[in-house]
């Protein structure tokens, strides 16, 4: 294991050591020479004390103390993290990860807590019980899983100084009453997905350039690990629940409503997919992890994941910052870099793996058809109901309007879906329409009324007319029903 001057000099505190270290220095240093040799520490007599060098600029002094007695130590230093090296890759291996958590203790003398990629505690430092750090601390011991209050802490910092790009842990400055000390955050990917998070308390000492590099090294060992979820049979791991309903169709709830409240979201408000995909393949991985960021720094109160070499958005519709999301993409540096697929809003969180198969499709028609830009899936809704052989995929992929209008059809036994196909189907003239309806005119008007007080389709456009009409036959084909309904 290579190491830095600030690892190793965070092992010297017993010493009398003075350091002139550069805060950027590197873990380059393979061991401890008497003479100089590339990548090692060389150890040399300066008077009465002993100067260590690591490399032009950075040294360390350890005073009163003979060169052969300072090797001893310093080659021992190598030694110890080489031990502890083993150790935690080899806890890894099998899924050891709270014993990777305790045997880091000694490294960095402070609490660790490694949680996965919902914040559900993976392993915490058992050298500190509930009452010994914060009231984060208790909690996360406790219920095994992070604040509300936590998680916007993380959101609010990828809005501002994030440098998730790449992926360089970072110490954030505490400005909670539940989080009383300062704390370093590393996220830990594998395959581009967001697996865990490393976070190290400043309590009991203060961090450095050292704990940072000595945490990106354990992201490093448990990242294949975590990502391909291998753990103990009596851990249960989970990758981002969004993701993982997506990819896998796993739902669970306790996890998903967890997430939601994480978000600020309510279960049935009104969601879109985005499918968001590099035009340069050989680009793909920098501009995916940049325009994660970017989003992450427009719309904190998302769900962002990379699945399948593109960027998966799932935001609450009607938020100021969601209704510019596809035009700020696209207008910013992304205009000429990305395309955009997006969904049909849906108002049920369960509902998620039919429509991110709608933006993936509206993605995938728009570079058969050669286009570029944003694309809705509502502009090729007609063709998928026609070629669509799953009758879920089909249903939902019917107008909102229409699956709204046939829910308040249900619950309050009106008949609005039948009073908007026979005004659809006689071209909007009430005359006819109110006639084929057998209601007065009247009547008609009222109800029009309530119609477009529940929905948000522009019937002025002709595309939209045809949409609604070719959802209205489809829906009663698929729920069994007759056209038009029957009373």
């Amino acid at each position: 294991m290579k190491l830095s001057m600030w690892m190793i000099v965070n092992r010297l505190r017993d010493f009398n050591i003075k350091w002139y270290i550069e805060s950027d220095s590197k873990p380059n240093l393979k061991s401890a020479r008497m003479t100089y040799a590339p990548q090692c520490l060389q150890i040399s007599q300066a008077g009465d004390d002993v100067i260590c060098r690591g490399g032009d600029r950075d040294y360390f002094l350890l005073e009163g103390m003979d060169y052969k007695q300072a090797f001893e130590v310093l080659q021992g230093i190598f030694d110890y993290y080489d031990d502890w090296d083993e150790q935690i890759r080899t806890a890894a291996r099998s899924g050891g990860f709270q014993k990777i958590v305790d045997c880091s203790w000694p490294i960095f003398h402070n609490p660790l807590a490694l949680s996965d990629g919902n914040n559900q505690m993976i392993a915490l430092s058992s050298q500190y019980g509930p009452e010994d750090v914060d009231e984060e601390w208790k909690y996360l011991k406790e219920f095994r899983c992070s604040s509300i209050e936590s998680v916007d802490f993380f959101k609010v910092f990828s809005q501002n100084i994030d440098n998730s790009l790449s992926n360089i842990p970072q110490i954030l400055e505490s400005k909670s009453s539940r989080t009383r000390y300062n704390i370093a955050n590393q996220k830990v990917f594998w395959q581009d997905e967001l697996c865990a998070r490393l976070v190290l308390i400043e309590k009991d000492r203060t961090l450095n350039s050292g704990d940072l590099q000595l945490l990106q090294h354990i992201a490093n060992v448990i990242a294949p690990y975590l990502g391909s979820g291998t753990l103990n049979a009596n851990q249960k791991y989970h990758k981002d629940v969004f993701a993982e309903f997506i990819q896998d169709g796993t739902a669970d709830r306790e996890r998903i409503e967890r997430h939601l409240k994480y978000n600020h979201w309510d279960c049935g408000g009104m969601f879109r997919v985005y499918v968001i995909e590099p035009r340069e393949p050989m680009r793909s991985g920098y501009t995916l992890h940049l325009l994660r960021r970017m989003v992450l720094k427009l719309m904190p109160y998302t769900s962002v994941n990379i699945i399948r070499s593109a960027l998966v958005v799932i935001a609450l519709e009607g938020s100021e910052t969601h209704q510019n999301l596809a035009d700020s993409l696209t207008k910013a540096w992304a205009a000429d870099k990305v395309n955009i697929g997006v969904s049909l809003v849906f108002r049920d969180i369960y509902l998620l793996p039919y429509f991110y198969r709608q933006a993936d499709y509206a993605l995938r028609h728009m570079k058969d058809t050669h286009s570029f830009g944003t694309f809705f899936f509502s502009r090729c809704a007609m063709e998928f109901l026609i070629l669509e052989t799953d009758p879920k995929n089909r249903y939902y992929a019917c107008h909102p309007d229409v699956l709204y209008i046939c829910g308040e059809d249900q619950r309050e036994h009106t008949e609005f879906l039948k009073t908007l196909a026979v005004y659809l189907s006689d071209e909007r003239n009430i005359t006819h329409a109110s006639k084929d309806l057998f209601i007065h005119r009247n009547t008609l008007i009222y109800r029009l009324k309530k119609i477009q007080d529940m929905i948000h389709a522009d019937l002025d456009d002709p595309y939209t007319r045809d949409y609604l009409r070719f959802s209205i036959y489809a829906v009663l084909i698929l729920t069994g029903k007759s056209f038009p309904p029957d009373n």
